[in-house]
Order: C-alpha cells, then structure tokens, then sequence
C-alpha cells in the first residue's frame, strides 16, 4: 500500500470518526495500523476502545501513539482514561506535567481541580480553578466549578455571584441560569429567583422543571393561581409527573376547590400509590 493510499485510509476513518460511524472507523483504523504505525491512528483507536470501556487495550494504544508522539492530545487521553479507571494520582501527574508545558492553558489546571475534587481537597481544588481564571479570565467551567463547590459548601452568596459572573461569559447559559435560581433560592430571595426563571422560561420553554419552579416560588408567595397554572403547564409537559399532581391538588386545596383537589390526588396515586400518604385530608375520598 502506498503512503498515499494510507493518508487517504487514515483520513477515512477519522471522517467516519467524527461523522459517528465508529464501528466503522474502528476497523478503518485496525486496517490502517496493520499497514503502518501512526500517533493519530493509535490514539484515535484507543479513545474508541476507552469509550468502549476495554480500558486495557485503550491504555496499550496510547503509548504505542505516545512511543511515536508525545504530544498534549495524546497525554490529555491517557490522563482522561486514568480518571475513568479512577487512578486519579496518574491522571493528577500527566495535567501536573502539562500545565508546565503549556501554563497558558487553563483546560489543565481545571483537570487537576476536577480530580482534587473527586479526591475531597475542596481548598486545593479552588485554588486551580481561580488559577485556571487568571490565564483566562473569561474560562466559564472555572467559574460553574467554583460556584458549584460554594454551592455545596453552602455558600450561597459566593456562589451566587460566580454564578453572576458565568453569566457576564454567556448569559444564555442555561446550566448557570438554573444554578443561580437554586443559590437565590437558598438565599430567600425569591422575586431575583423569578426573574432567573423569566428568562429560562425563554430559553428553555418545553422543560417542564422551569414552570415546576415557577409554581414552587409562587406557592411559597401564597400566589396560588400562579402557583395553579405553573403546575397546569407542567402536566401537559410530563402527563406522567405523580408529584405534580399532587402539588396541583394541594394548590387547588389551598384554594379551597376541594372537588378539584380530590380529582388531582386520584390522579397522583393512579399513577403512583406511594403518595396516598401525602394528605391524611385529600385521602379520606380516595
């Protein structure tokens, strides 16, 4: 086979590759490798076989491909296949290495953090992240991660303004939008909170989460009849959501339409019979 015709096979698998064809690729790449060896070929086969979950032919790839190459791509596979065999001080060496080569890129530092986290070193973790931020000061996963750490260490007023800060990156950030809606939540800070899912509701509009939110918020404002047609719009979203229907039914019990109520509930407990506990008032007409 000429080097020619190989250049032309190796770029038919890596086309199939990225097309998602993978079965395909990865006899393409096979064929290949029996010809020739190649970084790309080696390495692009092995994040197939990691994927595939057969870690120890993957592992063999990637330094047959390093043996060629040793290259950022090449040790940024290998290091992602440590952390899903979970040999985290493997992976936490090779991103150590390349945040030396490349101290610029803040991909690197926000993997040492990822794993520092996995590992429960919160305040070594916080400190890649921000580290991560100051060589690029507009890296988003930086900002989430922190927020998110914050958010769990119950920091809510931290975390809500990284979460702000996301959003000066993409304000149309979905992830970031529901984030903050949590954290002003936690805050009591519920009209901020409204106005967050004001503007999911716009981007995100068929998820039946942003109206359940809406009606949670209202209901603890004793906004009843908001609170009603939030959870209405989520049962014509998910028709199969049992809590729902029982948060219909109590918002329609707070609003002392007990006909409608009782018609609700049965509802919920048809489709889930857990939840005739929920009401000791509602069951009695069950």
């Amino acid at each position: 086979m000429s080097s020619i015709a190989d250049k032309v096979d190796l770029k038919e698998a890596i086309k199939l590759h990225q097309e998602g064809n993978i079965q395909q690729a990865k006899e393409k790449y096979i064929d290949f490798l029996q010809e020739q060896e190649h970084p790309q070929a080696y390495c692009n086969l092995a994040i197939i076989y990691k994927n595939e979950k057969n870690y120890s032919k993957a592992l063999e790839l990637f330094n047959k491909a390093l043996e060629l190459e040793k290259s950022q791509v090449i040790y940024t596979n290998l290091a992602n296949l440590y952390i899903d065999i979970q040999n985290y001080d493997k992976a936490l060496n090779i991103f150590d290495k390349l945040s030396k080569v490349a101290p610029k890129n803040p991909v690197y530092y926000t993997k040492i953090a990822q794993i520092l986290e996995i590992k429960q070193n919160y305040n070594q973790a916080l400190a890649y992240y921000k580290k991560a931020i100051s060589v690029s000061s507009n890296y988003l996963p930086a900002y989430i991660a922190i927020g998110m750490i914050l958010k769990t260490q119950k920091n809510y007023d931290g975390a809500k303004k990284l979460f702000e800060m996301a959003l000066t990156i993409d304000d149309k950030n979905t992830k970031v939008l529901y984030e903050l809606h949590s954290a002003l939540l936690h805050l009591q800070r519920y009209e901020d909170a409204e106005m967050v899912l004001q503007k999911l509701v716009t981007l995100d509009k068929d998820n039946p989460e942003v109206y359940k939110s809406f009606g949670n918020i209202y209901t603890i404002l004793q906004n009843y009849y908001d609170a009603l047609a939030s959870y209405l719009k989520v049962a014509e979203l998910k028709p199969t959501d049992a809590i729902n229907y029982v948060k219909i039914a109590l918002t329609y019990k707070s609003l002392h339409h007990l006909p409608e109520a009782i018609a609700y509930y049965k509802q919920a407990v048809e489709l889930d019979n857990s939840l005739l506990e929920l009401d000791d008032e509602l069951r009695k007409h069950i």
